[in-house]
């Protein structure tokens, strides 16, 4: 892992992302971050990329609810199975 820049936690809570990261990822005001903690207790944050919920494909997806999406491949093996 690569260390981007070190930042402090406001009264609140917050951090900033500086300017260069938001604009090289593409993270605007209503982007969705992912806040996890994995095995080791490092905290990470994750772009929210909507992805099939069954495959993880990015690419022609449709929308089930405000956060999931199918693609169109397993959309049609589902109506296959029904």
């Amino acid at each position: 892992m690569r260390l981007i820049a070190t930042k402090k936690v406001d009264e609140i809570g917050r951090i900033m992302l500086p300017r260069s990261l938001r604009a090289k990822y593409r993270i605007k005001t209503s982007t969705s971050i992912d806040i996890c903690v994995d095995d080791s207790g490092q905290i990470v944050l994750r772009k929210v990329e909507p992805c099939c919920v069954i495959c993880g494909k990015m690419d022609d997806l449709k929308k089930l609810d405000s956060r999931d999406c199918v693609c169109i491949h397993c959309r049609a093996r589902i109506r296959e199975i029904d």
